[in-house]
């Protein structure tokens, strides 16, 4: 009788691709205590005894309810049939797929539950900044070192920040107070974004990896729509994070290289959004 792995390789390999690697090429683990809390279906197939692999949007990093023969979910019950699939399988899982986590608390907690080998089989992997209030520069500090530590150990090749509008905007005003602002409260939003600058800039010294700004990807809404301020910051941060910045999925800084708008902007001297 003949098997699945009777088949060609290349017909093998466009199963194991339809199985393994999600539509949209980002997936987000999802520990299976937040999946009970969040009423997860539970006809999803968990990937494994601690999470499971949703498939997310990469624009919006929402998650995709797919329709059709495709799931939500991407599981890694194939691999653990036999040896010979999961030596088939491991590598196209791992290189296809970039690894998305809403937060650096994410990272760190799905790090550590997932063990050391499964988290240094990563080759990609997206952390959105969220704000940078209170101990979060702390945290995203800690998740950047740690990905650099193991760097040398690990598969990791990029790495990826996003960073929504509102955030932008948040960091812009933390960044004001820093070059004038009085007051407590305007002084701990100074220092943080100080910090916030010394752990990319840290990161980037490192150079372990390529490294990513991913900023407000809703394509409908210009560069030339954000304030001076915003655009500023995007400056300061790419020159501490070095990389690439991209806004709504166009490249618009590269390894300190000015491109399109900013470019121009910098070329007529015109300091107005």
């Amino acid at each position: 009788m003949a098997t699945l792995l009777d088949l060609p390789r290349e017909l093998r390999d466009h199963i194991w691709s339809y199985c393994l690697v999600s539509p949209t090429r980002c997936i987000e683990p999802i520990s299976r205590s937040v999946a009970f809390y969040s009423q997860f279906p539970r006809s999803a197939s968990p990937s494994g005894p601690q999470f499971y692999l949703a498939i997310k949007d990469p624009e919006t990093h929402d998650s995709c309810l797919l329709t059709g023969t495709r799931p939500e979910f991407i599981s890694l019950s194939l691999p653990r049939t036999c040896r010979t699939i999961y030596l088939e399988t491991t590598e196209l899982f791992w290189k296809s797929n970039t690894f998305f986590f809403p937060s650096a608390v994410d990272l760190l907690h799905s790090f550590r539950d997932m063990g050391r080998i499964p988290s240094r089989c990563i080759t990609s992997l997206s952390i959105s900044i969220c704000t940078i209030e209170g101990n979060a520069v702390e945290v995203i500090e800690k998740a950047l070192r740690r990905l650099v530590q193991s760097a040398p150990r690990s598969s990791l090749e990029r790495l990826d920040l996003v960073l929504s509008r509102k955030s932008l905007e948040a960091i812009a005003r933390a960044r004001l107070s820093m070059l004038g602002g009085r007051g407590s409260v305007r002084s701990r939003n100074a220092l943080r974004y100080g910090e916030f600058l010394f752990a990319l800039e840290e990161t980037s010294r490192a150079n372990a990896f390529k490294r990513r700004l991913i900023l407000h990807n809703d394509a409908t809404i210009p560069i030339e729509a954000v304030c001076m301020d915003a655009r500023d910051t995007i400056q300061e941060l790419h020159q501490k994070w070095r990389g690439q910045v991209y806004w709504g999925g166009n490249l618009i800084l590269d390894e300190m290289q000015t491109i399109g708008l900013l470019e121009s902007d910098e070329a007529t001297g015109d300091g107005n959004a």
